[in-house]
């Protein structure tokens, strides 16, 4: 269970608790289950268009994960990347302005031979939403989804790759908040038991 944050807590507590405060006292919440969004301290940070969306998405959704340059690369610029030379350094230069357009909120991180985005609990939907469903609080964590995964993101490779997962995860958790939420069946159907 994330610290802090208590999916059995009533509505109202789960709500105050869907971000988490990081290391320098500031709320950060990050959002992939619907458009991108970063919130900092409740306000929309405005995440760079284009490439820098792709890369953050990405990283996201491999929270606190190293993801080396080459799939980055290979991601943002759809298996079509500039010359192999500037191609590295393009990157970084995507990098310095998310990390830029982020302030507080920035979340990348540099590890040799790639990035990461460096998370903590309950900062991101993604693993709330996870975190919540394992606990049986299959409502709530539907109640995450806020539209189309990534619908601004525009990137063949993401909605390709790893969209239809999260998609695939969202059906197994409606179905199984469906099925706990009906009567259960009578075992018997004979008219001799009267059930």
């Amino acid at each position: 269970m994330l610290e802090g944050w208590h999916p059995s807590a009533s509505r109202v507590d789960r709500a105050s608790h869907l971000a988490h405060l990081d290391s320098t006292g500031v709320i950060v919440e990050y959002r992939v289950l619907g458009p991108l969004e970063v919130l900092l301290d409740g306000e929309p940070v405005t995440v760079p268009a284009g490439r820098g969306r792709v890369l953050l998405a990405t990283l996201l959704l491999r929270a606190n994960e190293f993801v080396s340059v080459d799939e980055l690369v290979d991601r943002i610029w759809e298996g079509e990347p500039p010359a192999p030379d500037r191609a590295h350094k393009t990157l970084q230069m995507v990098v310095l302005r998310l990390r830029q357009a982020l302030g507080a909120a920035n979340c990348v991180r540099t590890v040799s031979g790639g990035y990461s985005a460096h998370i903590e609990p309950g900062q991101l939907d993604l693993t709330r939403f996870r975190a919540l469903a394992e606990q049986g609080e299959f409502r709530a964590a539907l109640d995450l989804w806020r539209g189309p995964v990534l619908a601004d993101v525009a990137s063949e490779a993401l909605h390709r790759d790893d969209v239809p997962r999260l998609l695939e995860e969202h059906v197994v958790r409606s179905n199984t908040a469906s099925t706990r939420t009906l009567p259960v069946p009578p075992t018997c159907w004979c008219p001799s038991c009267g059930r």
